[in-house]
């Protein structure tokens, strides 16, 4: 892939980022040089030539080497974890000496939704809300339209996929006989990936390359809970904490921190 190709006019081809599977990690990096700065380069990683792209984060901090410096970076070659025949290889990396952190990966905007703590070390990553406690639409962007006169509230094209997939979740926690528990495992995965996609320039492949550094990002404790939050119902956990807490306060107040009264913080965002 060129420079030229990718975006011919300052502007990335969305069409050109599906091919790559990029469009879903780089959504909002349609600009260049900002946020997406694009560094041609005639000898890559494997050796090939083609652009290294580089999404600003929402500090705007840029690295020092940029394109590719192997002296500096470390890279994984997305074929490795899922290889799409007639696409070119392209590759996931970072600054060897600093792994990327939440901060580094979050969008300029934030859709919000509940503070979940998983990864490896346990960092609050920011899950929104697909559907309400009553199954209605949560914190997802949508647009308005008029039918017959009639405004009516859509969620935006870019989300509907995971409006879908959240509504799944919550007939399996709270439908029929017929639709409870119906969900599986492998849908929880695409599920949790889609949610933190909203807030983050991720994908599988990025999920994978943090499993590589040794912080997974996914496993069965973690898809439980980002389906809480985007079905509404992390708040239950969140009380029942904040109960646990509070009785522990009561029943052991030598021990306490806190002040008699002080309420336990629910690290919610709504």
């Amino acid at each position: 892939m060129t420079q030229e190709r990718l975006a011919p006019s300052g502007r990335v081809d969305r069409l050109v980022l599906r091919e790559r599977g990029l469009d879903l990690v780089l959504a909002d990096c349609l600009g260049v040089p900002d946020p997406l700065i694009v560094t041609a380069v005639s000898r890559g990683p494997g050796d090939a030539t083609g652009v290294v792209l580089y999404p600003k984060p929402s500090s705007k901090k840029v690295p020092e080497h940029l394109g590719y410096v192997p002296a500096y970076q470390t890279w994984r070659p997305e074929g490795e974890l899922a290889p799409r025949p007639g696409v070119p290889l392209r590759y996931v990396g970072w600054i060897t000496d600093e792994p990327p952190e939440p901060e580094d990966l979050e969008r300029a905007s934030r859709v919000s939704g509940y503070t979940v703590m998983v990864g490896h070390p346990g960092r609050g990553w920011h899950v929104p809300i697909a559907r309400a406690r009553d199954g209605r639409p949560g914190t997802l962007p949508a647009d308005w339209r008029f039918e017959k006169g009639k405004p009516v509230r859509r969620i935006k094209q870019q989300y509907l996929q995971l409006f879908e997939l959240a509504g799944k979740a919550h007939d399996a926690f709270n439908g029929s006989a017929e639709t409870r528990g119906q969900i599986k495992d492998e849908e929880l995965a695409l599920l949790a990936v889609e949610a933190l996609a909203v807030n983050y320039r991720l994908g599988p492949e990025e999920i994978d390359a943090l499993a590589y550094l040794g912080r997974p990002l996914l496993d069965d404790d973690s898809l439980l809970q980002i389906m809480l939050a985007l079905i509404d119902k992390q708040f239950l956990a969140l009380a029942a904490a904040a109960f646990e807490a509070d009785d522990q306060k009561k029943t052991t107040p030598e021990s306490s921190s806190g002040t008699p009264g002080d309420e336990a913080s629910l690290p919610v965002e709504r």
